[in-house]
């Protein structure tokens, strides 16, 4: 993913209708929000569950990420809070014509660290 920021960390696998992948946690380059990215076996990322909004407003916790629930990405949601490694919240943000909603990380030793952090 080229606007990421930090390297992406592998932190599960999980199975979907289009098959099997490994669950990577990164940061956007752009707002320093969570990134989750699904890669196949042969090492592509094949799609982004994650949609970046803090360029429109919307800021998170450091553990919590917006979800891209509609389009490709809705037959991901159930396998994907079914891995366990998420939860949801009652936050969400409007996208203009479609609701992202607002999951976290679980494990706290998975939340990759911002930029700031890092310097």
């Amino acid at each position: 993913m080229s606007n990421s920021s930090t390297q992406a960390i592998p932190i599960g696998e999980v199975n979907t209708p289009y098959g099997r992948y490994t669950i990577l946690v990164t940061r956007y380059a752009s707002g320093d929000a969570i990134a989750i990215l699904l890669q196949d076996s042969d090492g592509e990322a094949n799609a982004v569950f994650s949609v970046n909004l803090v360029s429109y407003g919307a800021l998170l916790d450091p553990d919590c990420f917006h979800v891209k629930t509609w389009s490709e990405n809705e037959p991901l949601v159930k396998p994907m809070l079914e891995t366990g490694l998420f939860e949801t919240t009652s936050a969400f943000a409007s996208t203009g014509y479609c609701v992202a909603p607002v999951w976290r990380l679980r494990n706290p030793s998975m939340v990759p660290m911002r930029r700031s952090q890092t310097h």
